[in-house]
């Protein structure tokens, strides 16, 4: 039976992704919390929780990612540990990994326009500065470095808000547990050479993988490819790659300068800052005829998807107005909860994962879309809470089960 469960101060209500490390969750506040707004629930996967090393530096990194508060960064609104699991409760970003877009694009034999590229790169390298330029309670540069910027760790919602996420993997000077000595995370295709090499990482790998992701963008290619793993690291490493305008005859001289700079085989040759990074392409920006803003990126996702967004959002609706059981009064035990699936602790639980992409693990194995008969909702479904189990109205049922669908081709 598929189940919406309560999980800590959070009901769940569907999955968003699975992979190696997490379960992320589509969820509401529960309604003793007074909030009724959606969130993406990461829950650390039971076999990591065991490993003190990888809880201490989860904890860590969470207390890192929960300090950046900026209009393009994934918001991180608490953190910790409920149900004898390790969670992160985010910001939900409905819309697409730019990933998704530059693949779609690609399907449609064309690239992200470079008005669209440009200001896309534009907010992610401010978020980048902000990160890069935080000081800690004492004063002290935090020396936060993301060490993952990829197309997958960028989120585009429907709104045109570009939004950087996962800064799981940061790494700050003072943290109190600190990786393996050599130990490399991220995408080898958007690693600096410093990265690859194993060397230390300062704010300007971040600058050099957003030049990847730039260059991604208005050419559909990533600079370097190779035949085989070695191959592609000594491509990175002698920075050898093709000038996006030898691909794409339509990026101007100004846009491929910014790449150029951002891909420099010498961290010191590339930019100083990612803010001067952004400065630069908000000066291409100016040259351009007409105003670029989030209204333009949010016009060029509804065309290259077809009412994708127009379509989950009454999925979203449908979720959001699910009636949520009475909290269990204080002094009354909960009966127990549902136990995981073996050895993965999941919850059984809807797939939502239509509905957003960019929550789960790098590089994991996208899910299927989900088939248009949705069986996982039916009248012997129910939201379990503390003492009482409720089954949906069928109401509800009608409205959640038709939004399930997702959009029609």
């Amino acid at each position: 039976m598929t189940e919406i469960v309560r999980f800590g101060n959070y009901v769940l209500l569907g999955r968003l992704s699975l992979g190696g490390m997490a379960e992320v969750s589509l969820g509401r506040e529960s309604r003793d919390t007074g909030g009724e707004r959606l969130l993406a629930i990461k829950r650390v996967l039971p076999h990591l929780r065991q490993d003190p090393a990888f809880a201490e530096m989860f904890r860590d990194e969470s207390r890192i990612a929960a300090a950046l508060a900026h209009p393009n960064i994934c918001r991180i609104y608490e953190h910790g540990e409920a149900d004898e699991q390790l969670f992160i409760a985010m910001e939900f970003i409905h819309g697409k990994e730019l990933r998704i877009l530059i693949k779609q694009a690609a399907h449609e034999q064309t690239t992200v326009p470079n008005h669209v590229a440009a200001f896309i790169a534009v907010r992610i390298a401010e978020a980048l500065d902000f990160a890069h330029s935080r000081h800690n309670e004492v004063g002290q540069p935090s020396c936060i470095v993301h060490r993952d910027v990829s197309a997958s760790n960028i989120l585009i919602s429907c709104d045109g808000v570009p939004k950087l996420i996962d800064f799981g993997i940061a790494v700050a000077k003072h943290r109190i547990a600190s990786t393996h000595a050599g130990q490399l995370k991220g995408n080898y295709g958007y690693m600096s050479p410093e990265q690859i090499s194993c060397e230390p990482v300062t704010a300007q790998s971040d600058i050099f993988s957003l030049g990847v992701v730039l260059y991604e963008m208005i050419t559909g290619k990533l600079p370097f490819c190779g035949s085989n793993e070695y191959d592609l690291v000594g491509r990175i490493v002698a920075t050898e790659y093709t000038p996006p305008s030898e691909i794409n005859g339509a990026v101007p001289e100004r846009l491929a300068a910014v790449v150029e700079r951002a891909l420099q085989l010498d961290p010191n040759r590339r930019y100083v800052r990612a803010g001067a990074m952004a400065a630069d392409l908000s000066t291409f920006l100016m040259t351009l005829q007409g105003a670029v803003t989030e209204m333009t990126v949010a016009r060029y996702m509804r065309r290259l998807f077809r009412g994708q967004c127009e379509a989950e959002n009454q999925t979203l609706a449908a979720y959001k107005a699910i009636k949520l059981p009475q909290p269990t009064p204080a002094g009354q035990s909960r009966e127990r909860r549902p136990p995981p699936l073996p050895g993965a602790g999941v919850s059984q639980i809807t797939d939502a994962a239509f509905l957003a992409a960019g929550y789960g693990d790098t590089g994991r194995p996208r899910p299927p879309r989900l088939p248009e008969a949705v069986a996982a909702v039916s009248p012997a479904e129910t939201i379990q809470s503390g003492r009482s189990t409720r089954r949906l109205g069928a109401g509800e049922l009608d409205a959640l089960a038709e939004a399930l669908k997702g959009p029609k081709h």
